[in-house]
């Protein structure tokens, strides 16, 4: 039974996924060209929502310096790194360069 039960979990929070990024996507894109410096707001709520999505618990310890331009180089674990930054900090990520080649992105 653990076996269906994380394969259903594993479904739903996909779906649940998908369903975010179907719906925010644009918003974003019209936030981007109409209003650039509210763009910061929406990508933080998407990633918070996904992390509650995949019922992460985040704990901080410390605090970010809000003074001036901030450079944060994570050495990743997992993808979920990336929701867990932007979860937690108002930035941009870089790709590395090896990404142009990928298919999708």
């Amino acid at each position: 039974m653990t076996g269906f039960v994380g394969v259903l979990r594993g479904i739903w929070i996909s779906a649940a996924f998908s369903a975010l990024l179907l719906v925010t996507v644009p918003f974003q894109i019209l936030i981007v060209w109409l209003a650039p410096g509210l763009q910061h707001h929406l990508p933080k709520f998407v990633f918070a929502t996904s992390a509650r999505i995949m019922c992460a618990r985040i704990i901080l310890q410390g605090s970010v310096s809000g003074k001036g331009p901030l450079l944060i180089a994570a050495n990743h674990v997992s993808w979920i790194d990336i929701i867990v930054i932007g979860a937690t900090v108002p930035c941009h990520f870089i790709a590395k360069s090896d990404v142009a080649t990928w298919p999708v992105f």
